[in-house]
């Protein structure tokens, strides 16, 4: 597929893809103090809250899944892939945490963004078909 500037992309990565104003919230304020206690400590790793909230109140207060969940994340968001966090994020969490099934997600996500798609619906589409590109598109289109 091409790039946003027009360059064939390598390696699966997509250049100039952080430029989503693809936004997930802060759930900080609805955790548990006990859930709110491991967020402030993780964060102090260099986390963003945000994403560990989401993160403690998805997966619980195993702080091993939890870590390793945002070493997920911040693994797409590096190079070669360089996909940004949320999008990231859902992707995994649509994928029940598969990274293969997740990097296939975004490629797809980046593919139909640049058909014009919002890149919500996109995940939408991508999580009910199963990350088929043809079935998505469909989808897209029927709820356009």
């Amino acid at each position: 597929y091409m790039t946003p500037s027009g360059e064939a992309a390598s390696g699966g990565s997509a250049p100039g893809y952080r430029h989503s104003n693809y936004t997930l919230p802060n759930v900080y304020s609805k955790l548990k103090r006990s859930e709110k206690k491991l967020v402030d400590q993780l964060q102090q790793m260099g986390f963003a809250q945000d994403r560990l909230s989401r993160a403690v109140q998805r997966l619980g207060s195993d702080q091993a899944k939890v870590l390793e969940f945002m070493f997920q994340i911040n693994k797409f968001g590096e190079s070669p892939h360089n996909f940004p966090p949320d999008s990231a994020e859902t992707a995994l969490v649509n994928n029940e945490l598969s990274e293969e099934k997740a990097l296939q997600s975004l490629q797809l996500v980046f593919e139909l963004r640049e058909m014009g798609f919002e890149e919500k619906m996109i995940h939408d589409a991508l999580k009910e078909t199963d990350n088929k590109r043809d079935d998505a598109v469909d989808y897209l289109i029927s709820k356009a």
